[in-house]
């Protein structure tokens, strides 16, 4: 028995046939449209899905609105938050918000986060003053 190529053997499968496909677009308007639809397809009621659906946003009022905030933080802070909220199944952006929710409710350790947090601000505040430097200088020479 000889050995058979992969196509040989996905023409040989056994799959039915499809009628060819027709893109003459006369044939569908020529055809007259059915004056009773299908009984047997089951049609959605339209009321159900408006209740369906004003129940939904009911329930999305009752939700905390969501808004975009561009956040921008060091290389490596990012990369931890992230590898660290995804090991734990949550999005780095509900970690953080989870993270202030908590810390709101703990003053003490909300001050050693903003004394933390002078830290980081000083040397952002301090590359961002050398950046320009650079710049100016390098326009000068």
């Amino acid at each position: 028995m000889a050995k058979q190529s992969a196509s040989e053997l996905l023409s040989q499968r056994g799959r039915t046939t499809v009628a060819p496909r027709s893109d003459d677009i006369s044939e569908i308007i020529s055809k007259p449209l059915e004056s009773e639809p299908d009984k047997s397809v089951s049609q959605p009621i339209k009321s159900d899905a408006t209740d369906l659906i004003g129940g939904w946003k009911e329930e999305l009022e009752g939700l905390p609105a969501i808004a975009n905030f561009m956040l921008r933080v060091e290389q490596d802070i990012k990369d931890e938050l992230q590898s660290y909220a995804k090991k734990q199944g949550v999005t780095a952006e509900t970690f953080i918000q989870a993270m202030w929710t908590v810390l709101k409710q703990n003053p003490e350790q909300f001050k050693v986060v903003l004394a933390e947090a002078s830290k980081h601000h000083y040397r952002r505040s301090r590359a961002a003053e050398l950046k320009n430097l650079i710049t100016r200088a390098s326009k000068i020479s």
